[in-house]
């Protein structure tokens, strides 16, 4: 995977988990239109509000990279394909070499295959994420080496290096329908996707190691290694603006997301200079130090409204973006040491190597992004956030990994000596813990995406995915056993 996020401790295996929401009492934020249908929000005064496992199913990939929820209870996974064949819900899938490209429909009453499909050729073909639209469009976005192939779309990488691609999949039945690709340089990547409320288009950001001219026509590199590029594009795979943005360092975007009036909001590192036009960000001072910056853009035309710096000491990583009800932007990641998100909050310190951290930001506050309140999570060792998601009533489920222990939003215990999956669920308004839950044994377990869905019935439900081996149990599911790597799919309600 070429993320940067990877653990090299964790081994190639998945899960996804979806669940209903606990039931409980009061609050309407969020509006009536948003919350019509839903059950009462949970109440803390009879304990905390733990997520309630109603199904799940056992996914044979060997990797996590993207989940996301449409109309009707439709549950989108994406993923990477190995060797050998791999059933799915009675669909056989073999790769044609390498590592292929995994997206599957499930349904979240069931935890069942609507379809499963397979893209590829010889060779690497991976994806990073996927993002559904209103329309029913699902969007695979990734990297891939030589060819790659299905349905009557082909693809051809530019170089031997490879390239990065967005592959067009038509939600009711799976069938591939377009491909884009894109030479971002021999280090480039796309590896975030975000579909936009209400249309049938979205939004990518990854970075480019060159002038990514096919990305970004007329793009120019800023110079060190890397720089962060944004995107949108419409249902049909048209570009409709895209933006190259840097300095003289190591400049990356890795989170984005999109807001009710369109509007994109990203997230990424720098550590040295970074410039958005004429206004220059505040320089890190180390080549370790990697900042934090945020951005939002113009829906319409990519240009940027409004930014921001999270420093810190050490290297910080941004890892997942989501827009609550009332227009507040929540940020997941990973901090080293400490982690300045200013505004009420101030500044997070870690308790060991590497800490999860969710917060949540004002894009609309004076001066913008400033913090209403920040959680951390973690202990000794490794521990971070690797997606948050924001339910109707504005409440916060974050996801992710920890070893040995847990202090801040939650007292955890691994499940020594491997690495447990957590599940954290906050308060959208205090940022209070809600409820916090941890999945794992004495092997590796990690949570990877997470997303908030109704079903068919317009009930509202949890989908978790990630990545484990040895066993994971959820509630009073049966276990599943992770031997050489494997993925689940449950659903919470």
């Amino acid at each position: 995977m070429r993320s940067p996020f990877s653990c090299s401790f964790l081994l190639p295996a998945l899960f996804v988990a979806l669940s209903h929401l606990a039931a409980g009492c009061t609050r309407t934020a969020g509006g009536a239109s948003a919350l019509a249908g839903l059950p009462p929000r949970c109440s803390l005064d009879g304990g905390p509000c733990d997520p309630r496992p109603a199904a799940a199913a056992r996914l044979e990939l060997g990797g996590f990279r993207g989940l996301a929820t449409g109309a009707g209870g439709a549950t989108y996974v994406a993923g990477t394909l190995r060797l050998p064949t791999r059933d799915f819900d009675g669909t056989p899938l073999t790769t044609a070499g390498g590592v292929d490209v995994f997206v599957g429909r499930y349904d979240a009453s069931t935890a069942k295959a609507k379809w499963v499909r397979r893209v590829g050729e010889a060779g690497i073909q991976e994806p990073t994420g996927v993002a559904v639209t209103d329309e029913g469009t699902v969007v695979v976005v990734g990297h891939f080496e030589g060819f790659l192939r299905g349905d009557a779309v082909s693809l051809v990488s530019p170089t031997s290096a490879g390239a990065d691609f967005l592959l067009g999949f038509r939600g009711s039945d799976g069938k591939l329908e377009w491909g884009q690709v894109f030479d971002d340089g021999a280090e480039g990547s796309l590896i975030s996707i975000a579909a936009v409320p209400g249309r049938d288009r979205f939004a990518v950001c990854g970075w480019a190691s060159q002038a990514a001219t096919g990305l970004v026509p007329g793009a120019t590199f800023h110079g060190g290694s890397r720089d962060a590029v944004v995107a949108m594009f419409d249902g049909g795979g048209k570009r409709r603006w895209s933006q190259q943005i840097g300095g003289a360092g190591m400049d990356t975007c890795d989170a984005v997301t999109v807001d009710a009036a369109g509007d994109v909001y990203a997230a990424g590192r720098y550590n040295k200079s970074f410039s958005f036009g004429t206004s220059p960000l505040p320089e890190p001072g180390r080549d370790y130090n990697q900042w934090i910056w945020l951005a939002r853009l113009d829906g319409r035309s990519g240009e940027v409204i409004s930014h921001a710096v999270l420093p810190g000491a050490g290297p910080q990583y941004p890892t997942s973006l989501a827009v609550a009800p009332d227009g507040q932007l929540i940020l997941g990641g990973m901090m080293n040491n400490s982690l300045d998100v200013g505004g009420d909050a101030g500044t997070l310190l870690g308790a060991g190597y590497t800490d999860a951290f969710v917060a949540r930001l004002d894009p609309r506050s004076s001066p913008p992004f400033a913090a209403r309140w920040a959680v951390r999570l973690g202990g000794p060792s490794v521990d971070g956030a690797r997606s948050v998601a924001v339910d109707p009533y504005g409440d916060v489920a974050g996801a992710g990994f920890f070893t040995v222990f847990t202090t801040g939003a939650a007292d955890l215990q691994a499940e020594m000596p491997g690495t447990d999956a957590f599940l954290l669920m906050l308060d959208g308004a205090t940022g209070a813990t809600r409820s916090a839950l941890s999945y794992g044994d004495p092997d590796t377990q990690t949570a990877e995406r997470v997303a908030f869905g109704r079903d068919e019935h317009g009930k509202l439900y949890l989908a978790l995915g990630g990545e484990f081996t040895g066993n994971v149990r959820f509630g009073e599911l049966q276990p599943m056993s992770g031997t050489g790597g494997a993925t689940f799919l449950v659903f919470e309600r």
